[in-house]
């Protein structure tokens, strides 16, 4: 897994938008549950609901979030918030903003 820019692509890989990842890993840190997430983001960005929760499955399955079914909500991880270090990195030394910047992470 790493953290790119839209030119450095290879073979088989999931690509997330950071512009889309990053408030999602922001909203993790006080716990949202999902319709909540989906409602302050589309306020923000035209996005499918169904993309939000592609996001969750990713995002859980990497280990960026966890999933707290007795407050039926979402929570950073300490991956996510190295990620989310990484990212404010990136966008620092690199003179980037979130939506030129991908999540790259390979299958097997």
């Amino acid at each position: 897994m790493r953290v790119a820019s839209s030119e450095n692509r290879t073979g088989s890989e999931i690509l997330m938008k950071v512009l889309v990842l990053e408030p999602i890993l922001k909203s993790g840190f006080d716990g949202v549950t999902i319709s909540h997430l989906i409602t302050c983001i589309s306020k923000v960005l035209p996005i499918a609901n169904d993309l939000v929760k592609k996001y969750l499955f990713y995002m859980i399955e990497f280990s960026f979030l966890t999933y707290s079914g007795s407050t039926n909500s979402f929570l950073i991880t300490k991956d996510g918030i190295h990620l989310l270090r990484e990212i404010e990195l990136i966008k620092l030394n690199e003179g980037l903003n979130s939506s030129q910047i991908f999540l790259q992470i390979n299958v097997k």
